[in-house]
């Protein structure tokens, strides 16, 4: 069942030791702040601030489509910034195929097995299986209605498509890998 979801409260909140921004903009910094010999680049990115994105915009693709996907709703749902994602995203489209592609991730192949018949029978039972879980079997619906109003997505999604059914690397995945290759 699709609704509207409750988002978490944020979960990132400065830490008590790192330095006050207002403090350092006007040249005092925070005790605690330590003095580097070299620039400073910023903090590594964080896996659980990726992980927290691309599942609110999923669900907030799930629930909304593509027209209807808001990266201010997609912030407050991972509990970041919005700049946060324009930095790894920097549009709407790109936050969207990054979700899709992770879900898609998810969704694990079977292992060739040698016989046709066996890997046909898993091929099917993967992907019935992959379009009754919770993620993908909610994106794939809102995907193909999505595609019907936007052309940018359509014209992404089919990109995506014929990269992962390229010969090539593709090729080598197998006809199980190769059949996921429409999402």
């Amino acid at each position: 069942v699709t609704g509207v979801h409750t988002c978490a409260l944020p979960i990132y909140a400065r830490a008590a030791d790192q330095p006050d921004r207002r403090a350092r903009r006007r040249g005092r910094a925070h005790p605690a702040a330590a003095v580097s010999a070299g620039p400073v680049r910023g903090r590594p990115r964080s896996a659980e601030a990726d992980d927290a994105i691309l599942d609110a915009a999923l669900d907030q693709f799930c629930d909304f489509g593509y027209d209807g996907l808001s990266v201010e709703r997609v912030a407050t749902c991972a509990g970041v910034a919005k700049t946060t994602i324009y930095r790894r995203y920097p549009t709407k489209l790109d936050l969207v195929m990054a979700a899709l592609e992770r879900a898609k991730d998810n969704a694990q192949a079977p292992e060739p097995s040698g016989s046709l018949r066996d890997d046909l029978l898993h091929m099917a039972q993967s992907y019935l299986t992959m379009m009754q879980s919770p993620t993908v079997g909610r994106a794939v619906p809102m995907l193909l209605a999505s595609k019907a109003r936007s052309d940018e997505l359509a014209r992404a999604h089919a990109e995506f498509v014929r990269v992962r059914r390229a010969p090539g690397p593709a090729a080598a995945r197998g006809p199980a890998e190769i059949g996921r290759a429409h999402l």
